[in-house]
């Protein structure tokens, strides 16, 4: 083999490396950028998280849930009040348990708090899950009781 044939053979196969390495590059580019690609997600707040309550009958105060969709996030959320601890007759509800958000949107829930019979004065809370396929966030709402001034 010549001189020019071994040229133009080592010419070709740095072309080929070449080629082959930009093509190997694009490929784990294109595979990492994607994999670090944060996962569409929603997040439960409340406001305000602690709400204070009068403790006899009729006494009512409200939080407003709400729901926001991040990374693109778009589906139903399902809302429950799955832990409540307080003593005494206090009737605590969402106005809605279920809210479809778009990508980059938000929804916002009336969560209520009402007396019907008299309630011990003390610290409470009440835990909010929202659920969507297999993502699931908790918001917790503390509830402050004081009596008359």
């Amino acid at each position: 083999m010549g001189n020019l044939a071994k040229k133009k053979l080592a010419v070709s196969a740095f072309i080929l490396l070449c080629f082959l390495g930009f093509i190997a590059y694009n490929y784990l580019w294109g595979f990492l950028s994607s994999s670090v690609q944060p996962k569409p997600e929603f997040r439960l707040s409340a406001d305000p998280e602690t709400v204070f309550l009068k403790s006899w009958e009729g006494a009512y105060n409200i939080s407003i849930i709400k729901i926001e969709s991040l990374n693109g996030f778009s589906g139903t959320v399902d809302l429950e009040i799955v832990f409540v601890y307080l003593i005494g007759d206090v009737k605590v509800t969402l106005n809605s348990t279920r809210e479809t958000l778009q990508p980059g949107g938000e929804a916002y829930v009336l969560l209520s708090f009402s007396v019907s019979a008299p309630i011990a004065p003390g610290t409470y809370k009440v835990n909010i899950v929202g659920r969507s396929g297999d993502l699931e966030h908790i918001v917790q709402v503390t509830v402050q009781v004081k009596t008359a001034p």
